[in-house]
C-alpha cells in the first residue's frame, strides 16, 4: 500500500497497480471474503482517479505522509535517535499536538529508555529467542519482492516525485531493502541459506519440496528393500552351505561304509 499513501489515498488495483473503481476497492479490502481470483476477475480498468473518501473528508491535509519513518532504523542503536527526532519534529509542528510535546532535551532519553533499556510496552524486538534470520523466503518470493522494489524505486525516482523529501527517504529505504533481499536471494540460489517446510515458500518451491520429500521416501524404501534382499541372500547362502556340508558328510560316511563292506567281502571269500 505504498502507492496508496504516497498518492494520497488514490485507489489502485493491488495486482496490476492500475486505477480502479470504488466497488472493486471494497473487494480488495476484504481478502477474508474474496479470493485473489475473485478480486482479479472483478477488476475493470478505468481512467478516472478515485480517492478514498476518508482521505478526502476525514484526514487533515489528506493521506499523503508528511514524513517517511523506518521502524527498523528506529530500533537500531546507530540510527534510532535520528529517526526518533523525525517523529518528534512532526508532532512539534502539528497544530493541536505541539503543546503536548516534551522538551527536546528529553527526546533521546525517552528513546533510550524504550529501545535500549526496554522500558514500557513490549515490542517485536523483545520477543525471546527470535531473530529475522530464523525465517527464510524461497527464491520465487524473493524475486517477486525485488520486482516490486524495482517498480517502486523507478516510480518514485522520477522527476515529478524525487523533488519531495518523502520520496527521497522512501527510495533510500527501498534501495537498502533491495540490496538485502538480493543478498538473501543469492544465498538461497547457491545453497548457503537452506530452506525448510517452516519457511515462507511459494507454490513452486513448496511443490519442489514435496517432490524432494517423495523422492527421498522412495530412496529410503529402495534402500530398505536392498537391505532385506541382502539379508535374505545371506540366509539362503548359509542354509545351502549347511546342506552341502551335510550331504558331503553323509556321502563320505556312505563311501566308507561301502568300502568296509567290500573289504570284508574280499577278506571272507579269498
Amino acid at each position: 500500500f505504498i502507492d496508496y499513501w504516497m498518492e494520497g489515498g488514490l485507489r489502485r488495483d493491488i495486482f496490476t497497480h492500475e486505477l480502479t473503481t470504488p466497488a472493486h476497492w471494497k473487494l480488495l479490502m476484504r481478502p477474508e471474503f474474496y479470493s485473489r481470483s475473485e478480486q482479479e476477475a472483478a477488476f475493470v480498468p478505468t481512467t478516472v482517479e478515485n480517492y478514498d473518501d476518508l482521505c478526502v473528508s476525514s484526514v487533515t491535509n489528506g493521506c499523503q505522509p508528511v514524513k517517511v519513518i523506518s521502524a527498523e532504523k528506529l530500533v537500531q542503536h546507530d540510527t534510532g535517535p535520528a529517526e526518533n527526532r523525525k517523529i518528534a519534529e512532526v508532532l512539534l509542528n502539528h497544530e493541536g499536538m505541539a503543546e503536548y510535546v516534551i522538551e527536546e532535551v528529553a527526546w533521546e532519553c525517552i528513546w533510550t529508555e524504550l529501545i535500549v533499556n526496554h522500558k514500557g510496552l513490549k515490542t517485536f524486538i523483545d520477543r525471546p529467542n527470535y531473530s529475522e534470520e530464523d525465517y527464510n523466503f524461497s527464491a520465487e518470493m524473493l524475486e517477486l519482492m525485488i520486482a516490486q522494489l524495482d517498480r517502486l524505486i523507478t516510480k518514485y525516482s522520477a522527476p515529478e516525485w524525487i523533488i519531495l523529501e518523502i520520496s527521497q527517504d522512501l527510495v533510500a529505504l527501498l534501495d537498502e531493502h533491495r540490496t538485502l533481499i538480493q543478498e538473501e536471494l543469492t544465498e538461497v540460489l547457491n545453497g548457503t541459506r537452506k530452506l525448510s517446510n517452516n519457511d515462507f515458500l511459494g507454490p513452486r518451491e513448496r511443490e519442489k519440496q514435496k517432490a524432494k520429500k517423495r523422492a527421498q521416501s522412495i530412496h529410503e524404501q529402495m534402500d530398505s528393500l536392498r537391505n532385506k534382499s541382502r539379508q535374505s541372500e545371506q540366509d539362503h547362502s548359509e542354509y545351502f552351505e549347511k546342506l552341502d556340508r551335510y550331504l558331503v558328510t553323509n556321502r563320505e560316511k556312505a563311501m566308507r561304509k561301502e568300502a568296509k563292506i567290500e573289504a570284508n567281502y574280499w577278506r571272507n571269500n579269498y
